[in-house]
């Protein structure tokens, strides 16, 4: 019982002194951090839930700018690097969720490049997680442009992702077809031609013209 319990002070000291030094960090720092391999951050969930919650203990509008220059430097690091998707699901998960739960008090007054900032740029290498519980914390009532930014950055993990990837994202996809706001048009699939209106009289009318002229 005696060695458990020192144990259990061991880490919970450690980890006070890993937050503590986190404190001192910028969002930015936090971002390479856990891209550093030698922070085995990415292989290591409680490592990035400790990272998250640090940058999520400040004050609403604070941790919203926070999190967005967090994400800044994420996206920039991923992208040098070539990183397509996280590829452990656990930290994944983890950062994809909280993440959400934290943008969850914005969404009703988020503006469709917003949206799309988060959907289609931000969140790319973490929407593998994505899941139709994950809809959940997006308000029924967003507008169509905020709609589509958010289908649009599913299609386009649905499009870069090995298929073993994206079974979440699909059926997310799907369930939100079902959720079309109201006066909103679906988005055309793609490869699909939308339907033209054909006037036969005007086709019919320059055929015979053209005959005519060839005859002549």
């Amino acid at each position: 019982m005696d060695g458990s319990m020192d144990f259990e002070k061991c880490l919970l000291e450690l980890i006070t002194m890993q937050m503590e030094v986190l404190d001192t960090l910028s969002p930015e720092q936090k971002a390479v951090l856990i891209l550093d391999p030698s922070s085995n951050a990415l292989e290591n969930e409680t490592t990035v839930r400790i990272i998250f919650n640090s940058l999520l203990e400040s004050p609403e509008e604070e941790e919203l700018e926070e999190l967005e220059e967090f994400y800044e430097a994420f996206v920039e690091a991923t992208e040098e690097e070539n990183v397509k998707v996280i590829e452990n699901p656990r930290v994944r998960d983890t950062m994809l969720n909280l993440t959400l739960m934290a943008l969850a008090p914005q969404f009703p007054v988020f503006e469709p490049s917003d949206f799309a900032l988060w959907f289609q740029v931000n969140l790319v290498v973490l929407l593998a997680s994505f899941n139709p519980g994950s809809l959940v914390v997006i308000p029924m009532n967003i507008s169509c442009d905020s709609y589509h930014a958010i289908l649009k950055g599913l299609d386009q993990s649905l499009a870069s992702l090995p298929p073993e990837l994206t079974q979440g994202i699909a059926s997310s996809r799907e369930i939100l077809i079902q959720r079309v706001p109201k006066g909103c048009n679906e988005i055309p699939v793609v490869g699909e031609c939308k339907e033209t209106p054909v006037k036969e009289a005007s086709i019919c009318a320059e055929i015979n013209r053209c005959v005519v002229c060839l005859a002549i």
